[in-house]
């Protein structure tokens, strides 16, 4: 277990460069953020982007904008790589649910097929009278039941698949709506917020018209 120490909280204004002259600005979002790392780690802010930098420390969120990998080259310098999040549209997500319901469609297709092959074979099982042919076709049915189960398997398998997509595409779509939401009902709130001070602006003003008038 990694031994805290006394001062982590310093340096998280401006994190100068080693042995350089420039000095990193920091936010006071990312300064907090820093912090926190900082504690839970129990180690200095410049360790926290060192690990950072080398890739020795993974930041995780919930459905983020951008990912960031980080690979240390053969000259022990960290080179990075920006990958941008596709956004999903309803008509992703509708065209995943029709590939589903094609797919459901066709194992329900199958399955009868199959159900009608066990009854046809019983009942050729149960005739008194087994020729050469009827025993031929009994085997030709036991092959096709295999190839179509096999079918279903593998069916099967691509439905659960297009399932979790979905179930994955659909919660990140709410999960979208629900941030422009809030950016309407914050921008909204702005908007009001400017039109009472300019209101009271108005009101100022028509009384020092009125005084200046008298």
């Amino acid at each position: 277990m990694a031994t805290k120490r006394s001062k982590t909280s310093k340096g998280f204004k401006n994190l100068k460069k080693t042995n350089a002259k420039s000095e990193i600005g920091v936010t006071p979002t990312g300064s907090e953020f820093l912090e926190q790392i900082s504690k839970r780690l129990g180690v200095a802010a410049s360790e926290v982007l060192d690990h950072l930098a080398k890739g020795k420390l993974a930041v995780k969120a919930h459905h983020p904008e951008m990912t960031v990998a980080v690979k240390m080259t053969d000259q022990k310098t960290p080179a990075v790589d920006v990958v941008t999040e596709e956004s999903v549209t309803p008509e992703q997500l509708k065209e995943l649910e029709i590939k589903l319901q094609s797919k459901e469609e066709k194992i329900a297709h199958l399955e009868k097929q199959v159900a009608q092959q066990d009854t046809l074979q019983e009942t050729y099982q149960t005739t008194s009278i087994q020729s050469e042919q009827q025993l031929l076709y009994i085997r030709e049915l036991e092959e096709t039941r295999s190839r179509n189960r096999q079918e279903i398997q593998k069916l099967n398998q691509q439905l659960t698949q297009l399932q979790t997509q979905i179930a994955r595409l659909e919660s990140q779509y709410q999960t979208e709506i629900a941030t422009k939401n809030q950016q309407l009902e914050a921008l909204q709130a702005h908007v009001a917020r400017l039109e009472s001070f300019a209101n009271i602006g108005e009101k100022q003003l028509n009384r020092w018209r009125s005084q200046n008038i008298q």
